[in-house]
């Protein structure tokens, strides 16, 4: 049997992309880059009165912490965060700029990791696997590996997209599958999945952890938040449409939507670091982890919520246990860098007075685009489809009728500012032509990739997002609330400590190769020295 949750007290060593020029000589044997989902700035703060020692407390008291750090572009969305934090690259240079887009050569939907030219283990029935040929830009684990093929990387999230993103093309890259709840990866990394993750599944450990319902870690009255819809059963969630519910469909969204995610990822890299034996040897090894579980329970409770704080706790919790499992693992006392931060915050789900925030409905502005450049151009199917504040133009139609692409983006993207909650629409051409330096335009130009961003691409005004099922708050703008991210970093060679200059979170990737004495990657920021 595979033994689990391992309980120890340890001294614990976290960090954020920071770095103190280590000596190059004496790199550490683990860095751990840690990344929420979705975590507000000021969450670990708000929160942290009931932290426990050892976890997120240890992080505040003995790290280092930067607490103006922030994405300086517009796309704060998942795979685009990830991409920046393991790059150093803004999305104008590493090319992620969404999980979904529109291929502008064939008119078809495209997915950042979906590849039909591989496949997924445990995966009962697909027509694809997934991989990382998308991914334009090396990673710092891809330059880890370069510099140093017996490192080891290893990546973990709950699905393949979070996964590949923060990993990039070298390594060991492992997923949950949704339609067992097991570990896997795809024969892109592999051409047989390892049998210690076999040994792992076989125990089926998801269902030992589903067995009750979630129930709030403390009592009502020692929470910082008011709303709740499930924990304390009030039903008053702000939002439209339909109610969060508890009622899941699949092993693997009760998993993913419940504080049950992080504990689940947490025990499997607790098991994968001791067999493959990470940070025991003279080569620096790297373990990715991101917290998917953090922006399922934002985009379905709020970040205001109760089921949000708890998860919070919970996972303060759970990091306290994986630490003081690594400070027994590793045989080397200064083994260790942590890295933990965020991939975004989120849009308030309601105003002051407790209203739902508007939405802005991304079928409706396809539909209604359509039908005004019909009246403009003539009938036919203009508009190929949305995702993400892109719209994308028919190019193929553009052609045929004998128009200037130019002139139907600007058309559009003037068209996009009369609708209720755009606040800036910029044309393809406009975002390639000029350059804009700061402001909303800068912002939106470093989100800009033009082999895959739209012909039109929009931002919405302050707290407004896109219309989703079953979700009351998401994440994509350039406003504080979604820019603005914790940042704290311990372990090494580095000195607890409170910095408050601006910090880009492009400098974490350079920051951590300087920590490995490697080469720092051709990205936008620079190293940081504490």
């Amino acid at each position: 049997m595979i033994k689990r949750l391992y309980r120890v007290t340890i001294p614990i060593f976290a960090a954020c992309m920071t770095v103190l020029p280590l000596r190059a000589s004496e790199p550490p044997r683990l860095i751990v880059n840690i990344t929420a989902g979705t975590l507000t700035a000021d969450a670990l703060e708000r929160y942290a009165a009931k932290f426990e020692d050892g976890g997120l407390r240890k992080l505040l008291d003995e790290g280092a912490v930067f607490t103006n750090a922030a994405y300086d572009c517009m796309q704060t969305l998942t795979p685009v965060s990830l991409a920046t934090l393991s790059t150093g690259a803004q999305p104008e240079i590493h090319g992620v700029i969404s999980d979904k887009w529109y291929d502008h050569t064939t008119g078809q939907p495209t997915d950042l990791t979906e590849d039909s030219h591989s496949a997924d283990f445990e995966r009962r029935e697909s027509r694809f696997g997934h991989s990382p040929r998308q991914l334009t830009t090396p990673t710092i684990s891809d330059l880890l590996m370069r510099a140093d093929s017996s490192s080891r990387i290893l990546s973990l999230a709950l699905t393949p997209r979070s996964s590949i993103v923060q990993n990039g093309r070298r390594g060991f890259c492992f997923w949950l599958d949704s339609d067992r709840c097991r570990w896997t990866t795809s024969t892109y990394y592999t051409p047989v999945l390892p049998n210690w993750v076999k040994s792992y599944n076989a125990e089926d450990l998801h269902a030992r952890f589903l067995t009750g319902e979630w129930v709030a870690k403390h009592n009502r009255a020692n929470y910082a938040n008011s709303r709740s819809t499930l924990l304390f059963a009030e039903n008053n969630t702000p939002q439209k449409g339909k109610k969060p519910t508890a009622a899941a469909t699949s092993d693997f969204i009760k998993v993913s939507r419940t504080p049950i995610g992080n504990t689940l990822l947490f025990d499997f890299a607790k098991y994968a670091v001791k067999c493959l034996n990470m940070g025991n040897d003279e080569h620096p090894d790297i373990l990715n982890i991101c917290l998917d579980t953090a922006e399922n329970i934002a985009r379905r409770y709020g970040t205001e919520s109760v089921e949000f704080e708890d998860m919070i706790y919970r996972l303060d919790s759970d990091l306290r246990e994986f630490l003081a499992y690594l400070n027994v693992h590793l045989k080397g006392s200064q083994s260790l860098v942590v890295v933990f931060t965020a991939a975004h915050g989120s849009a308030p789900a309601a105003d002051i007075d407790g209203k739902p925030r508007d939405r802005f409905n991304p079928a409706q502005f396809g539909v209604i685009m359509n039908a005004y450049l019909n009246a403009r151009y003539g009938a036919g199917a203009w508009v190929r489809g949305y995702s993400d504040r892109s719209l994308y133009l028919n190019r193929d139609l553009i052609d045929e009728r004998h128009l200037t692409l130019t002139e139907v983006q600007n058309t559009a993207a003037a068209f996009a500012l009369r609708f209720r909650g755009v606040a800036h629409a910029l044309s393809a051409w406009q975002l390639q032509s000029g350059y804009f330096g700061e402001g909303y335009g800068g912002k939106m130009q470093r989100s800009f990739y033009p082999r895959r961003s739209g012909d039109v691409v929009i931002d919405l005004m302050p707290e407004w997002t896109e219309e989703c099922d079953d979700t009351i708050t998401l994440s994509g703008s350039f406003y504080a609330y979604d820019t603005r991210v914790p940042l704290i970093f311990c372990g090494t060679g580095i000195a607890a400590q409170r910095r408050d200059e601006n910090v880009s979170m492009t400098s974490v990737a350079p920051t951590i190769a300087r920590l490995l004495g490697i080469e720092i990657p051709a990205a936008d920021g620079k190293p940081l020295d504490l």
